[in-house]
């Protein structure tokens, strides 16, 4: 084996003239781009408790994020073991993959919560979502010039809307898709909700249709007062978005199955945070799940505001919301 010191790296690297960047050359690989930014809760906690969990959770987060993927083919993915960005130059295309990764992983959690009886909170696939606007370096992967020197376009990535993504995530809760509110007026304009909020539907989904409608027109009139920073979007109201910025929205059954779904969620990270001695962010992240809980369906019922006495029990405020299913 050759010996290697420190002297004959630094001849190699100056020979090479590795060290040498050109700014200037990068330039027209800048664009302003949308990200969505998924990071998956607790999966710190659980890669420390449990291999066999671990494999179970990151197995299925990473078929959830490359399903949504597939029905985005104008985006971009990155992902990181527990953490993903979607790029995307539209708003429609980012907003519809991180709909369909909240979609698809409460479809996963129904499951695992109808097949194990004693299903656990580290059992289930829990994202937060955050999307921001911002400066994004990627690098052509055809590109063969000197840019892509000594760099994997797959793993490049770089600029101000991912640091924003970031950044907004602890600002928001477990289960949430999150806008920046010094994005909001972009969001309006691209998705022409100031023109009119498209909401379609069958008849069934008319009350998320018009849950969805008085939803923005609510946050994002009051975007510039929100002292969070953040704006959550009504997911759960919602099916899909299509690639022109219309939305679909659910029926009454289908949201109330997601709803029942969430709250069932919310209780098993009750449950955890008390019982396992868990970090105190899971905590927060609980209060947060429920008073979202709280919103949409106070929000379906046409209501702006929802009974605090009920706060610390969703299971029965979901009972005594009106929108339970008759089965």
């Amino acid at each position: 084996m050759a010996t290697i010191n420190f002297e004959s790296i630094k001849a190699d690297i100056f020979k090479s003239k590795s060290h040498y960047v050109d700014a200037r050359e990068y330039q027209s690989h800048w664009d302003k781009k949308w990200v969505a930014y998924c990071d998956l809760i607790g999966f710190k906690e659980i890669c420390l408790r449990s291999k066999e969990t671990t494999a179970n959770v990151i197995v299925r987060f990473h078929r959830i994020i490359n399903e949504a993927y597939k029905q985005t083919p104008n985006c971009q993915l990155f992902q990181f073991t527990d953490a993903a960005f979607c790029i995307g130059s539209n708003i429609s295309d980012v907003f519809q993959f991180a709909l369909q990764v909240s979609n698809y992983s409460l479809a996963y959690n129904a499951i695992i919560l109808e097949s194990k009886k004693h299903a656990l909170f580290q059992h289930l696939i829990i994202p937060r979502i955050t999307i921001a606007l911002g400066d994004v370096l990627q690098v052509n992967q055809k590109n063969i010039s000197s840019v892509s020197e000594g760099i994997n376009p797959d793993q490049f990535l770089a600029g101000s809307a991912i640091v924003n993504a970031y950044q907004i995530e602890g600002k928001t809760f477990a289960g949430a898709i999150a806008l920046s509110c010094k994005d909001a007026s972009k969001f309006v304009d691209e998705m022409n909700i100031k023109g009119k909020i498209v909401v379609r539907g069958t008849p069934e989904c008319k009350l998320s249709k018009s849950a969805t409608t008085r939803w923005f027109k609510d946050v994002f009139d009051n975007a510039q007062s929100n002292e969070t920073g953040v704006i959550e979007l009504p997911w759960p109201y919602l099916a899909l978005c299509s690639s022109d910025g219309e939305f679909w929205a659910e029926s009454k059954s289908s949201f109330f199955s997601k709803i029942s779904t969430i709250v069932d969620i919310s209780n098993k990270m009750t449950s955890y945070f008390v019982s396992m001695n868990s970090n105190i962010a899971i905590g927060k992240h609980q209060v947060g799940l429920q008073r979202f809980i709280f919103k949409i369906i106070s929000g379906m019922k046409g209501q702006k505001t929802f009974d605090i006495n009920r706060f610390r029990n969703p299971s029965l405020f979901l009972k005594d919301s009106g929108l339970l299913i008759k089965k």
